[in-house]
């Protein structure tokens, strides 16, 4: 009985170990932002942008995104600018799943950004490439 009941509680235990690192199916290997609404807030990833998967509209994207990004609350000033370290081979992409739905947007030259009203949310962000290839890049986040 003593056994059984020590099972059970490391059992137990095993959500709250897996809830308290954020991870989930879709996140495990996406890089996990929380921003709250607050003046000032600046922030950068990297990564390796393109993928394995034709999004049809915004090249190839991994098959996970590459950050994930939690908004607390809705800020009403925020951008995401994307720079490609290999601009001249490079054909970008931003792909954004939101509460507002999923938008892309390609780069020019190597950049791409996306500035304005974000509501709270969650937000999946791929980095693809309409070639494929794969490219190291930066996402500047400034509120």
């Amino acid at each position: 009985m003593i056994k059984q009941r020590q099972f059970w509680q490391k059992i137990a235990l095993v959500p709250l170990i897996i809830g308290g690192l954020g991870l989930s199916a879709v996140s495990a290997l996406a890089e996990a932002i929380a921003i709250r609404p607050e003046a000032d807030y600046q922030t950068t990833v990297q990564g390796e942008s393109g993928g394995t998967v034709d999004s049809g509209d915004c090249g190839y994207i991994p098959t996970r995104p590459n950050h994930v990004m939690n908004l607390s609350g809705d800020i009403e000033s925020m951008s995401l600018e994307l720079t490609v370290a290999n601009s001249e081979e490079a054909q970008p992409t931003l792909l954004i799943v939101g509460p507002d739905g999923r938008f892309c947007i390609r780069a020019i030259e190597g950049k791409a950004d996306s500035a304005g009203l974000w509501p709270a949310g969650r937000y999946e962000i791929y980095v693809g490439d309409r070639s494929g290839k794969k490219n190291d890049y930066i996402i500047s986040i400034n509120q």
